[in-house]
């Protein structure tokens, strides 16, 4: 079983590195039925947040398989939907590559 490492994630809620962590564990899963091997998913987040109370998440994702690494960034408003659309990402990469 492959294992997910996250960072820079000091500024988040606790419940929010949890949804973080499960989020990318499900996504992890589906990536090591693809390439057939045990991986892992390095996730740094970076929060930026202005004058306002609204942040904006930045997520850059580094999957490490055997051979090359695979990585992919996203910004968004959303965490949810910054971390979805850079882990998506990933799997479109990993489909080209092995199928």
């Amino acid at each position: 079983m492959g294992e997910v490492q996250l960072s820079g994630s000091r500024n988040l809620k606790q419940d929010e590195r949890d949804a973080v962590i499960e989020i990318a564990s499900q996504y992890l899963d589906k990536y090591q039925k693809l390439i057939s091997s045990d991986a892992s998913l390095h996730i740094h987040l970076k929060l930026y947040s202005r004058e306002g109370t609204q942040k904006q998440y930045q997520f850059l994702t580094k999957l490490v398989a055997p051979g090359k690494p695979v990585e992919s960034s996203d910004t968004n408003w959303s965490m949810h939907a910054a971390l979805r659309k850079t882990l998506d990402n990933i799997g479109t990469q990993l489909e080209r590559r092995f199928m």
